[in-house]
């Protein structure tokens, strides 16, 4: 990363690069507390259901809260 500086005759500006970092956001499983994350709430969403899907098959109450997540999105 360089800096850059740009001269408008009466001032300076010097501008510097950062380092573009990407929002996480973290949700936790009700059913065995497994972090599921995404970068927005509709892909956390659809991780926990594809979560619910693999690891909460047998469980009724787990099937409810997918079929509403997935009704939602």
């Amino acid at each position: 990363m360089k800096d850059r500086i740009i001269d408008l005759g009466i001032a300076k500006i010097k501008l510097k690069e950062i380092e573009e970092r990407k929002i996480v956001i973290i949700g936790n499983c009700p059913f065995c507390d497994k972090k599921v994350r995404g970068s927005t709430h509709p892909q956390v969403e659809w991780n926990l259901v594809l979560h619910i899907k693999q690891k909460h098959k047998g469980d009724p109450e787990a099937e409810i809260l997918s079929n509403q997540l997935e009704e939602k999105g």
